[in-house]
């Protein structure tokens, strides 16, 4: 029985490949009970949502023009038989879908419904670099102020928002006084302080700034632990306070600080609780997507997502689906840099919506210290950590001393004797032979009144990650300034002190203008170009719930984004089209450049930092906002050469002049030549080659023409280690013999064979290995096969766990299960909740288990399901590779276990 819950929304259609059949006629041996609930394989260690699933359904399903009612998916989803619960629906005439909950997994009958499209598992997403702990429990003021209160003051200024020069934000509020009036904007994230003077300190008055929005899903929500949307009328920020700050980017107004759009009006859409680390189911994001639509927001911000998605993944394709309404979708990255490619996250990986990385800021708001040596005074860079409320980092000529630990280390990590410290602030290195908690802790055992950390980079976190409060201040220097104090603490050992307060000044950023470490790399899985556009998204201050501030320093995509989404209620504002938003904001973007000849990889900025001024006045525009080259393969490449073609149009009412040039981009990799994946990307400064038809084009008013462009790829760089090169073509505009303004236009390819990249890890000590859910001992592929050599599993107290670790997404794969005495083989999962699969990266998400619970498939439908007879058994994954046709065995990447017992 279908069975609808209070919340539900209007709808969206989506396609996906249908998996394909295995070729075996085996047929089960022991039919099954109606009391056998569970009855398909457990995910483990994945990052889905157990029993819960987006169905969509066909557009031929609906009764009335193409959207489904409420109850038209009640009555679809009845057919099935399964006993399930409808959380949400998302209905409109681009997308009709639902989020269910099912007793056990068993999706089959649900697939095979005609109505039914497709089914997904539902994913986990979280807010990128959250730390779950920061402030529960700190938000006392859950309702909004009533006309008569009087809003309390934020503990921390308003300042100045540094980040508009680079944007051309500044000029479009001062020129054009662009501020966003009559556009209202969607904000999915944990809701608002509402309270705050920012955003008027109201909810939903009349003349109140916040007009829509609600809390969807309720306090104790976790998409992990506890997925259970308990929803209330008001989306307050009540623990994370992540919303609020990019609420602030995109429309806070408070005396000197200045959001983007700051007279829009918002709707705050509250989808994360307070529960667990900042996790949120899709469908979750989904309803809030939606729930903005239907509102009749303009413009969208999502600042969430899960790395190394596909651009069918139920979110991105919602995201394409409201795009056709005039909607427009800003979504983030991601903050995987120090991962590796392929980590875009959706929804911003789908086709439509923009996908927004993030640049370093020219100036900054930040802390700073003064370090005295002999007599000479050194201003630094600093961050406090603000993971707790700590103690203030304001000392006046405190003594600051390196001290060696017990192990003979400057880690801290080995403690200290009774009172080594007593008094002193005491210099550690940030490690990983032990946590911050304990080097914290040793610290302040030995009399310490504040610890300073040097970082292992350039980048300063806003935090590092401690499990609970210390005694103690805590502050963090780069790694170039951790080196200068410990040059001057060499020199001078007693003679080191520290002044420092708690004043932010305006601090020229460490790495200003490059593209900011931890921003995601792209391509998508496709090798479309992602992420397309950035913003300053590093250490960008703006508003915060008032119990923590009111205005704080946070760092991320996350921040970038709500740049984007500011500067597109802008120019919808000013009258440009949705359609066009993405045209014109790519090809008048700034890329970061080292030098004149070298730029930073196109897959991590896409075009580079937007700016609203250049987007809404170039004379000139092309009909490609990028060059995709693909692979050596398909991107129709003879003798290492393709070529393209674009047309350029003047738009203006005078004669302007085109001077065309190219500028290489960093190549990157993420394997070695031994097909095995790196660390981080590899980088090399070998890249394409181009040459033009014309390097200068003369264009009257009004004139469009055609202009030919040829690729030849970096011939040194080896096929077998899958490097992704990129750059940007230059068009210069010159008016009246003036240079008027220039067009980007970037390049990216793929050198080789994108369907030789391996999919799943090389046979490895760690990966891939045949374990038990129970105690997870490997079982390699070298035992012997023989009866006497299985493991055995009882399939009760054990289960056979097949656990790998995928290098690269995949499409699709499969599991079977293989019966050693009669050779026929069975699907061990239900297959398309494998289909689109992310890969796992090095420390995030760093594997996927497979548990077999003793059932299975000889096709994908419930009639053929069974639990199987005891007896010897082997287990074989198999990936899709980019590109491949999965009925052709050579486009497979595979791995077979040893054999096996089951002994119930």
């Amino acid at each position: 029985m279908a069975r609808l819950t209070a919340l539900s929304l209007y709808g969206l259609a989506l396609f996906a490949l249908a998996g394909a059949d295995t070729s075996s006629d085996a047929t089960p041996s022991t039919p099954v009970s109606d009391s056998d609930t569970d009855i398909t394989a457990t995910l483990g260690s994945t990052n889905i949502i157990p029993g819960r699933y987006i169905v969509q359904f066909e557009p031929s399903a609906a009764t009335t023009a193409t959207s489904l009612t409420d109850n038209d998916i009640a009555s679809i989803l009845s057919e099935s038989g399964v006993d399930l619960e409808v959380q949400y629906t998302y209905v409109n005439p681009n997308f009709n879908a639902a989020s269910i909950v099912i007793s056990g997994n068993d999706t089959q009958p649900i697939q095979g419904l005609d109505a039914v499209a497709k089914v997904w598992p539902v994913s986990v997403m979280k807010i990128p670099g959250w730390k779950g702990e920061s402030m529960k429990g700190q938000g006392s003021l859950r309702t909004p102020l009533s006309a008569r209160d009087s809003p309390n003051p934020p503990q921390n200024p308003p300042r100045e928002n540094l980040a508009h020069s680079m944007t051309g934000v500044d000029r479009a509020h001062r020129e054009l006084n662009l501020r966003g009036q009559g556009m209202k904007i969607g904000i999915v994230d944990s809701g608002i302080d509402y309270n705050h003077t920012a955003f008027g300190a109201c909810f939903k008055t009349p003349g109140c700034r916040i007009q829509y929005g609600s809390d969807l899903v309720g306090n104790d929500y976790d998409g992990d632990t506890n997925p259970v949307a308990i929803p209330n009328p008001y989306p307050y920020d009540a623990c994370i306070g992540h919303g609020t700050h990019v609420a602030g980017i995109v429309a806070g107004s408070d005396g000197v600080y200045q959001g983007v759009a700051p007279n829009a009006t918002l709707g705050i859409y509250k989808v994360f609780g307070c529960a667990g680390e900042g996790s949120v189911g899709e469908d979750a994001i989904m309803l809030g997507m939606q729930a903005a639509a239907n509102d009749g927001m303009d413009v969208i911000n999502v600042s969430a997502g899960e790395p190394g998605q596909w651009a069918a993944s139920p979110a991105s394709l919602l995201a394409n689906a409201l795009s056709l309404k005039g909607i427009t979708v800003m979504a983030s990255n991601g903050n995987f840099g120090l991962e590796n490619l392929y980590a875009d996250s959706d929804p911003s990986v789908g086709t439509a919506a923009f996908s927004v990385s993030s640049h370093n800021p020219i100036y900054i708001w930040a802390n700073t210290l003064n370090v005295t040596a002999a007599g000479r005074t050194t201003q630094i860079l600093r961050a406090n950590d603000y993971s707790f409320p700590w103690p203030a980092f304001v000392y006046s000529g405190t003594p600051l001393r390196r001290v060696a630990d017990s192990a003979g280390k400057y880690t801290g990590c080995g403690g200290y004797a009774t009172e080594a410290l007593k008094g002193l602030i005491v210099q550690v290195d940030q490690t990983s032979d032990c946590s911050a908690d304990d080097q914290v802790d040793f610290a302040a055992a030995a009399g310490a009144t504040g610890i300073l950390f040097a970082m292992p980079t350039q980048n300063l976190p806003r935090y590092l990650v401690f499990g609970a409060p210390h005694e103690i201040a805590i502050g963090m220097v780069t790694l170039n300034d951790g080196n200068a104090i410990l040059a001057m603490l060499k020199a001078n050992p007693q003679g080191v002190t520290v002044t420092s307060d708690d004043e932010l000044r305006k601090w020229r950023h460490t790495d200003a203008g490059q593209v900011s470490l931890y921003s995601s790399y792209g391509p998508d899985p496709e090798l479309k170009l992602k992420p397309e556009l950035s913003a300053p998204g590093d250490r960008i201050y703006s508003t915060y719930p008032l119990y923590a501030g009111g205005y704080d320093n946070l760092s991320g995509t996350s921040m970038s984004t709500p740049v984007l989404t500011g500067v597109a209620a802008l120019m919808k504002q000013y009258g440009i089209p949705a359609a066009s938003l993405k045209q014109r904001l790519m090809q008048t973007a700034t890329p970061y450049c080292f030098n004149s000849t070298l730029c930073d990889t196109v897959t991590t900025q896409g075009s580079g930092i937007i700016n609203i001024m250049s987007a809404l006045y170039s004379p000139v525009f092309a009909s490609l906002n990028a060059f995709a080259l693909n692979d050596t393969i398909n991107g129709k490449f003879s003798g290492g050469v393709t070529n393209r073609q674009t047309v350029f149009t003047n738009r203006s009412k005078q004669t302007v002049r085109i001077n065309l040039s190219a500028v290489q981009a960093y190549s990157v990799s993420a394997h070695y030549a031994n097909q095995s994946l790196s660390d981080l990307p590899r980088r090399n400064t070998q890249s394409a080659s181009v040459t033009f038809s014309h390097s200068v084009l003369n264009l009257a008013p009004g004139q469009s023409t055609s202009w030919d462009v040829a690729f030849t790829q970096p011939r040194d760089l080896p096929d077998k280690e899958h490097w992704v090169y990129s750059g940007f073509i230059n068009a210069t505009i010159i008016i009246n013999n003036a240079v008027n303004s220039t067009l980007t236009i970037p390049y990216l390819g793929f050198k080789g064979d994108y369907r030789t990249v391996p999919i799943l890890r090389p046979n490895t000590a760690e990966f891939p290995y045949l374990g038990s859910s129970q105690t997870n001992a490997a079982v390699t592929q070298a035992m012997s096969a023989n009866a006497a050599g299985c493991p055995v599993f009882d399939m009760v107290n054990s289960l056979p766990t097949l656990t790998v670790a995928k290098d690269h997404p995949t499409a699709q794969i499969r599991v079977y299960v293989t019966n050693q005495a009669t050779g026929k083989t069975y699907y061990a999962f239900v297959n398309d909740v494998l289909d689109y699969a992310q890969q796992n990266f090095i420390s995030y998400r760093p594997s996927t288990t497979f548990t077999w619970n003793g059932y299975g498939y000889t096709k994908p439908s419930k009639s053929d399901l069974a639990r199987l007879a005891n007896g010897i058994y082997r287990m074989k994954i198999t990936a899709l590779r980019p590109f491949g046709n999965p009925n052709n065995a050579t486009d497979l990447d595979s791995w077979t276990s040893a054999y096996f017992r089951v002994s119930r």
